[in-house]
């Protein structure tokens, strides 16, 4: 009898040691039932997704984890794997209560009762988004050291030879003898040239920092000097620009900002037939100016890497255009996202701060 109480003692021991581990894990640890109804979390659920005991004990797991950014059948799936592997290790992508998203890595085990069958699921989450994050960071870091010293590389090798070879160009461009013949392929290499000094140009803007002077700017007339210069090329293309912007001001650098929606508009103008239409607006949000571009061009593909340095889908782009707009824009605290890109409508969405203060000649 004793030793039945003594093994009692030693088993209420353990659980107690157990719980108390489970409780101060900084992992997530929750449990779920055949069904996916939560029976248990840990704190540190509470300090990750935000959501506190009695708002998700006896709820459904996709309801709670999903939060919008999971398919609804995922969990299904994962409880008919279970079945058969007893173990799945993933990463997925969820969102807090207060909608910050976050990455996570996860574990789940199949949990079996003393006749063998599942009673429910036990999940072990790592909150990763920092870790992926930093690396995002280390990334960029590394990417933008290898365009620094390509520029240096360019800039010695090529940039001189460029400016030579220019010149010779416009020399013999303005000889009267200069046949046709000898002309067509002369153009083909003064196109060639522009081509390869827009990328040093561009090269060059990614490359390096951007010190900000932030004065206020009427919204309406940057773009209006943004259409001035691609003025020849609109009505070359028969290509409507339509400003409907008024009367909103905006902090920031001029030059920068009319750097932005002059890539801008220059995408939409190359992805645009004959007799295309450009259409930009805003709208004032709480903190916010939601600042839209819009052609009914061909459309982009592979959306997913329009903003990385390099990367472009036009045969003679440099693929630094939107890597710069998203660089000068983050500079400001503000942000571009591409809304929708189909053919017949691709939208851009520039998100800029309305209390922008930056910089020299700043004033409040």
């Amino acid at each position: 009898m004793e030793k039945e109480t003594s093994k009692a003692q030693n088993t209420e021991s353990e659980i107690v040691k157990l719980k108390k581990t489970v409780e101060l894990n900084e992992e997530i640890i929750f449990f779920t039932n055949k069904n996916g109804i939560i029976s248990y979390i840990n704190p540190a659920f509470t300090k990750t997704y935000g959501f506190e005991k009695d708002e998700v004990v006896g709820k459904e797991t996709p309801k709670i984890i999903q939060s919008g950014l999971v398919d609804p059948n995922y969990y299904t799936e994962v409880w008919k794997t279970l079945l058969n592997k007893r173990e799945i290790k993933n990463e997925i992508v969820t969102k807090a209560k207060d909608g910050r998203e976050i990455e996570i890595e996860e574990t789940a085990d199949l949990l079996i009762d003393e006749k063998g069958e599942a009673t429910g699921f036990l999940t072990i989450q790592r909150n990763i988004t920092e870790l992926k994050n930093s690396g995002e960071e280390l990334r960029k870091l590394e990417n933008l050291a290898a365009i620094g010293r390509m520029y240096a590389l360019l800039s010695h090798e090529i940039k001189n030879p460029l400016a030579s070879i220019k010149n010779y160009l416009d020399i013999l461009f303005e000889a009267d003898e200069l046949s046709e013949k000898i002309k067509k392929p002369l153009v083909l290499v003064r196109d060639e040239v522009k081509h390869l000094n827009k990328l040093m140009k561009d090269v060059l803007e990614y490359s390096r920092p951007i010190d900000l002077i932030s004065v206020e700017i009427d919204l309406n007339t940057l773009i209006e000097k943004v259409r001035e210069p691609l003025f020849p090329i609109l009505q070359q293309k028969h290509i409507k620009l339509i400003n409907k912007i008024h009367e909103i001001k905006i902090r920031g650098d001029y030059i920068n900002l009319q750097s932005v929606f002059k890539n801008l508009t220059e995408n939409s103008i190359d992805a645009l037939p004959i007799g295309g239409e450009i259409e930009i607006w805003a709208v004032v949000e709480k903190e916010t100016y939601s600042i839209f571009v819009k052609d009914d061009g061909h459309g982009i593909i592979n959306k997913e890497k329009i903003f990385e340095p390099f990367f472009s889908t036009k045969a003679n782009g440099t693929g630094l255009g939107l890597s710069i707009v998203k660089k000068i824009l983050e500079v400001h605290n503000g942000d571009i996202k591409l809304v929708s890109s189909e053919p017949g409508e691709t939208i851009f969405k520039v998100i800029f701060p309305i209390n922008f203060v930056y910089g020299k000649n700043s004033n409040n």
